[in-house]
């Protein structure tokens, strides 16, 4: 919703295209948080709350962090494929994508969200920069 607004007030349209710029970095938001809930799966049950992974246990959160990981760079595949190959540059942090996962399989969750969280600056900024630096440039 901020994209869209962001992008009418700047070019006075709506524009479709501008949501699939937005699933990866959206992906990786949602894995910030699922880790983070991933990790109080003992407290959050004890005290009476109910996420998506405290229903889902430990081993399907692992998985759903695997599949929110891996559809972010997926997804700039597609974007790199159909729209715009300069996001390919945020395949760069793609060693870093692979730490987290195994950190989560490991079960090192302490400070796994704080670092997804460093992941995703980068692959943001990469992707942006990617784009701009293309002689396409961003939604042409």
């Amino acid at each position: 919703l901020l994209m869209l607004c962001s992008a009418i007030i700047l070019t006075k349209k709506m524009s479709v295209e501008l949501y699939l710029y937005t699933i990866p970095i959206g992906l990786l938001t949602v894995g910030i948080l699922h880790e983070n809930n991933a990790r109080d799966i003992k407290n959050d049950t004890a005290n009476g709350a109910i996420t998506l992974a405290s229903i889902m246990g430990l081993s399907m959160s692992y998985h759903f962090f695997v599949f929110l990981i891996v559809g972010a760079y997926l997804s700039v595949l597609g974007i790199a494929a159909y729209l715009h190959y300069g996001c390919l540059l945020s395949l760069l942090t793609l060693p870093l994508g692979i730490d987290l996962i195994k950190k989560f399989k490991d079960q090192q969750l302490k400070d796994l969200s704080e670092e997804v969280a460093k992941m995703h600056l980068p692959f943001g900024v990469l992707m942006f920069v990617g784009i701009l630096a293309t002689s396409k440039g961003f939604l042409a």
